[in-house]
């Protein structure tokens, strides 16, 4: 055998080998996307999850919130010197009562252009949150409470029933 001729089939078992390899790893991505978490299931593990009082957590501290203009709904974030200080969402139906309880109108306007809104309130504000707890990702880290004072603007019982109900109802 010539050398050239162990060189071509060398190419050709490279070759070959690739795509069996390709077909493998494409028989596992099917394999995982038939055999693997349902909606149905998935939801259920979430629901699960947010449903225990003990994966919420209180932060408290100035805020800044923000909107984008042409969205219903809110994000917050504090202002501190943390090197990691997530902004935490809120859904559309917490962001509703949030606005309706006249929180923010309380806010001042920070900052405002054709793509969003900031807001500023430099009091202490008390924030329930909920992180995003690992392979427990639900709509980013997302905030189910806040209050200000002895003045509660979004009741924590509230704020995680919409959440476990977007969950359960409007996810996926």
């Amino acid at each position: 055998m010539r050398k050239s001729d162990k060189v071509i089939y060398s190419v050709i078992g490279v070759i070959v080998g690739g795509y069996i390899l390709s077909g493998i790893a494409a028989l596992i991505i099917c394999a995982y996307s038939f055999f693997g978490p349902t909606p149905k299931k998935r939801r259920q593990e979430l629901y699960d999850y947010y449903s225990n009082d003990s994966v919420y957590e209180t932060r408290t501290g100035e805020i800044e919130i923000w909107c984008r203009n042409n969205s219903s709904t809110y994000s917050i974030s504090f202002l501190s010197t943390e090197t990691y200080n997530p902004s935490y969402n809120l859904l559309e139906s917490n962001s509703k009562i949030l606005k309706d309880s006249g929180f923010i109108e309380l806010c001042e306007i920070k900052e405002q252009d054709d793509y969003q809104t900031i807001y500023s309130y430099s009091n202490p504000v008390t924030v329930m949150v909920c992180s995003s707890g690992g392979k427990h990702t639900v709509y980013n880290p997302t905030a189910v409470g806040l209050s200000v004072d002895d003045t509660v603007y979004l009741d924590f019982e509230t704020g995680k029933a919409n959440l476990l109900n977007y969950i359960q109802y409007e996810m996926y």
